[in-house]
């Protein structure tokens, strides 16, 4: 009986000592408040302009002529899907450790299955001596801004148009932390490193409700000036030398007219008998 009893504590024991750092690790976890799902609107915007042309004029040294160099003007795009989220308050520490709350976006295509993260979480060494790892979040992962809203934004120039993209956001806690860099990963663990600032992630929320947005451009009005625009490049003419013509233009109505008028003036007048 005592030899039962001998083998069922150490079997506790043996028990207790593989779970002991995880409960650790789940109670300081749970310990941390998780953050509500964001709520969030989506809104397409475009940032697009147009470069003017710049030329340069100089007379040839050889020829006497007078010679254009540059480029013509051309339009930039800069289309983006924005994310305007509701932030949400939360303020926690703990032992002097402050924890903030950022976000992490996800997209997919609406009729596809495969998500892709904006801002996913890392694993980076967390260790000089061993090959040790943790989760971290990306360098790039934007805070809660301190005003009643966050606003994100991603490029729409890699989507087709008329493309419609889900989108989801998450909210994430973590503190500020370090990681090891290794400066000689082949030498490791007894090469050198040094110690770099990073996020260290805690807790998530659960994902938002999905919404969905259309790429439903309109660029009329951005493709009749770039017609515009290629009917004089193709002529070899820019906006100068436009105003020269209409300028000659008027300079020759106005002569035509003075001519008239002078013609109308010294016409002879009828005699009569």
């Amino acid at each position: 009986m005592k030899k039962i009893f001998s083998a069922f504590l150490l079997a506790l024991m043996l028990v207790g000592l593989i779970l002991a750092p995880n409960f650790g690790k789940v109670s300081a976890e749970s310990a941390i408040p998780k953050p509500s799902a964001p709520e969030f609107t989506l809104k397409l915007v475009d940032h697009s302009y147009d470069m003017p042309s710049n030329y340069t004029y100089q007379i040839d040294q050889y020829t006497g002529k007078e010679v254009r160099t540059g480029r013509a003007g051309y339009r930039v795009e800069n289309k983006t899907v924005e994310i305007t989220i509701k932030n949400q308050p939360y303020t926690y520490s703990s032992n002097g450790v402050a924890y903030n709350l950022y976000y992490n976006v996800r997209v997919k295509g609406h009729f596809g299955n495969d998500w892709s993260e904006l801002y996913p979480i890392v694993d980076r060494l967390c260790s000089d001596y061993k090959d040790e790892y943790s989760n971290f979040l990306s360098r790039t992962s934007p805070p809660q801004s301190t005003s009643e809203y966050t606003v994100l934004s991603f490029s729409a120039a890699n989507y087709p148009a008329d493309s419609q993209i889900d989108v989801q956001v998450q909210a994430i806690i973590g503190h500020d932390s370090r990681y090891y860099v290794l400066e000689y990963a082949f030498l490791y663990p007894t090469g050198r490193g040094n110690w770099a600032p990073a996020v260290a992630y805690d807790i998530t929320s659960d994902w938002s409700s999905t919404q969905t947005i259309t790429l439903d451009w309109s660029t009329s009005a951005s493709q009749s000036q770039s017609d515009a625009q290629s009917v004089i490049i193709q002529f070899g003419l820019d906006w100068k030398d436009i105003c020269l013509f209409a300028a000659l233009g008027v300079i020759a109505v106005l002569l035509a007219i003075i001519a008239f008028m002078r013609r109308k003036c010294t016409k002879p007048k009828a005699v009569f008998q």
